[in-house]
């Protein structure tokens, strides 16, 4: 019997292939069970051949986000390191059909998909160094991965991160403290980015959830809301919360 993985021609087209990792089912992230990893199919070396860059990135998206940007890779091919894209679970390609997309309690249960994508990269395909590229949201994530396992790449670079609420230093502390709370009474609970903002199902907290979405040119999403924050050992909201927004298309 093959033990090869499967690798499937990506929505971006080929050369792009991706890759379904399967993942613990954990409470933080309820019914949601792979992570999908994304490469050029040139990515993987012959048996006994060494990869064609030794260098490679492994990039991380941001939050309602997912990896559609071929000209970043591009310009990393370019500079001799082969890209990677990791769609964390429940979000973008993993997120197809959950419940509630990019919907985690706690950022630290993508672990295990971030450490097998290094696991990938580093002894199945032969990489000798790693980066770390992580944009938004995924600049925490990166951080918070990073620091948990020290020495484990040789960089990490981060582009726009969210690593706090964007805010004076009285919202980043009681605002913080307050979805912090919300979040650990109602983590379902909806928050409206726009306070005049109406006819928004659940915005009050009714109970009521948005119905499911699909993602990218098969997918779309509604307009912008946000849940409570999970909790990470970062502190209080740092997680952010959950929002939903119209994604960036890939382009042809």
């Amino acid at each position: 019997m093959s033990t090869e993985p499967l690798l499937e021609t990506d929505l971006l087209g080929e050369p792009w292939v991706a890759r379904r990792l399967p993942v613990t089912v954990s409470d933080d992230a309820p019914g949601a069970d792979h992570a999908v990893l994304v490469h050029q199919r040139e990515a993987v070396p012959e048996p006994g051949r060494a990869p064609r860059h030794a260098r490679a990135v492994l990039y991380l998206h941001g939050r309602n986000d997912y990896f559609f940007q071929t000209w970043l890779a591009d310009a990393l091919l370019g500079a001799g390191y082969e890209f990677y894209a990791l769609d964390l679970r429940t979000c973008g390609r993993s997120g197809v059909g959950y419940r509630s997309p990019h919907d985690v309690r706690d950022l630290r249960v993508h672990d295990e998909e971030i450490s097998e994508a290094v696991r990938i990269i580093r002894e199945e395909h032969g990489h000798t160094a790693l980066v770390l590229n992580g944009h938004s949201t995924g600049g925490l994530q990166v951080v918070l991965w990073a620091g948990d396992h020290p020495g484990a790449v040789e960089a990490v670079t981060l582009n726009s991160p969210w690593l706090d609420l964007q805010a004076g230093g009285l919202m980043r502390s009681y605002g913080s403290a307050l979805v912090d709370l919300l979040s650990r009474r109602d983590p379902d609970r909806i928050v409206v980015n726009d306070p005049l903002a109406q006819g928004v199902p659940g915005w009050a907290g009714d109970g009521e959830r948005p119905a499911d979405w699909a993602f990218g040119a098969t997918l779309g999403m509604p307009p912008t809301t946000c849940t409570g924050a999970p909790s990470t050992a970062a502190g209080g909201a740092s997680g952010t919360g959950t929002c939903r927004s119209s994604p960036r298309r890939p382009s042809p």
